[in-house]
């Protein structure tokens, strides 16, 4: 009785093939299949805890409103109008900046929240083109996830955390989500990870 090989693929169920242990004796050599390796960038998400909370809870509110004015400005202006990203950026910024005295604030975090909302305005438009109907939403604090872009992870920034596993070098210098989902904080780190593959024929 052949031999069953099992073959898992992404996205489809697992089928199953009858496998003759002496094919490949039969094979020409360019036809026999080898393993090869690669190494691909994926997102680990770490548990953290912050030693002051209020600090990275202001940044939270941080990145929602500037998101949410880069937001309101899309839906109250003529596509025409619209001013380019950077300089909404500098006038989201500035004006945030002057809300947030005396709170935690950093002109990175309100910056990559408006690129974001930019993210969502490409993605609006393109929909319309399609003749789906959508509109554009506001963040809310009662969210159940809650996060912000950290522009270029750093040791020095991860010194506000107490971490749960070690974040690999690969990690700093990379643009970096923090999260704050059900009471519980996480961040989204890349890193490097091998992966052994088929070649097509």
């Amino acid at each position: 009785m052949p031999r069953i090989l099992k073959i898992m693929c992404w996205g489809t169920a697992s089928r199953h093939y009858p496998f003759n242990s002496n094919l490949s004796v039969f094979l020409p050599a360019s036809a026999t299949p080898k393993v090869e390796k690669g190494t691909v960038i994926v997102t680990r998400k770490i548990r953290i805890y912050p030693e002051n909370e209020s600090d990275m809870s202001d940044l939270l509110s941080l990145a929602r409103r500037a998101y949410n004015l880069a937001t309101e400005h899309f839906k109250n202006t003529p596509f025409s109008e619209q001013l380019k990203v950077t300089d909404l950026r500098k006038k989201i910024k500035i004006q945030v900046k002057a809300e947030w005295e005396g709170r935690n604030y950093r002109a990175e975090v309100a910056g990559e929240a408006v690129r974001d909302a930019f993210k969502t305005r490409s993605a609006v438009i393109s929909e319309r083109k399609k003749g789906v109907r959508c509109d554009y939403k506001f963040r809310s604090v009662k969210e159940v996830r809650q996060s912000f872009v950290e522009q270029r992870l750093t040791k020095k920034f991860m010194g506000n955390f107490f971490v749960t596993e070690e974040i690999g070098e690969e990690s700093f210098g990379r643009t970096t989500d923090i999260v704050f989902k059900s009471g519980r904080w996480f961040v989204c780190a890349p890193v490097h990870t091998e992966i052994s593959t088929f070649p097509r024929f």
